[in-house]
């Protein structure tokens, strides 16, 4: 993004501010990350600073001074999910969760945000109304296997991270993943199922797991076998029986050998 002739820049952050430009923290320190104790301070230590950076076209970009979220309707506050920068985006999104959270009626909002869910193509659009939909309450069953059947892979995969924030899940929705665990081509997919299996009761995570595992492929993904053994780990010490089932089916190499590893060692 930008080079700095001085040694001491730290560059640290990047935030979008209001008006579409970008700061950035230079905690600007002679010392990276205190390598020398006790530390001097004269070296630069508390004196950062933050730069703004502007693309300019047509003239300085005009600064925004008066920002009043809270002023906004519902409405208002859900066309802002559409809006090119985020920065409006997170704050409109984090007004309604503190309306719905007071006890705010949000239907007008939910009837927005699904629209834009189901009307507007854009993966990334579907995701902010579905994030948004998430804090203020109104993704229920129905909603959730509507949008674990989505076209786009992360849809798909936010929708698990949701629906297993409470650490309890539908028999429907156990089942969607049992579905997904078996033929979703998405690595991105079976990635966040191993996660969200992490919060499934153990009774229904082995229908899960016991599909994750058959996924040749991910043998060498730098993440899936570990994700999926932190998911497998509680369960055999439930039942090691099951367990050694478990690996003998195993397309994974790492799951076979930690399931081994740790059968060794439950009395």
């Amino acid at each position: 993004f930008m080079n700095s002739q001085d040694q001491w820049f730290r560059g640290l952050n990047l935030q979008v501010a209001p008006d579409g430009g970008v700061l950035v923290c230079d905690w600007y320190d002679k010392l990276p990350c205190h390598q020398v104790q006790p530390h001097d301070q004269t070296t630069g230590f508390g004196t950062g600073r933050i730069y703004k950076f502007h693309y300019v076209k047509n003239g300085a970009p005009k600064p925004v001074k008066e920002i009043d979220l809270h002023a906004k309707s519902n409405a208002d506050l859900v066309a802002l999910q559409l809006h090119a920068n985020d920065w409006w985006v997170r704050q409109a999104r984090q007004v309604m969760q503190e309306r719905a959270a007071a006890g705010k009626d949000m239907t007008d909002a939910k009837a927005g945000l699904l629209k834009i869910l189901r009307q507007n193509e854009a993966e990334t659009r579907q995701l902010r109304a579905l994030w948004a939909l998430h804090v203020i309450g109104s993704i229920d069953e129905a909603l959730t296997l509507e949008l674990l059947a989505s076209k786009h892979e992360h849809v798909r995969s936010w929708a698990l991270q949701c629906a297993l924030e409470g650490r309890t899940v539908s028999a429907s929705v156990a089942a969607k993943m049992v579905d997904l665990a078996t033929s979703d081509a998405s690595p991105v997919v079976r990635l966040y199922l191993a996660s969200a299996a992490m919060r499934t009761p153990l009774d229904q995570r082995w229908a899960i797991v016991e599909e994750l595992i058959k996924h040749e492929a991910d043998k060498g993904d730098q993440n899936l076998p570990l994700m999926y053994w932190y998911a497998i780990e509680p369960l055999v010490a439930a039942d090691k029986t099951r367990a050694l089932k478990l690996a003998a089916a195993s397309k994974i190499p790492v799951v076979r050998e930690y399931i081994a590893r740790r059968v060794a060692t439950v009395k």
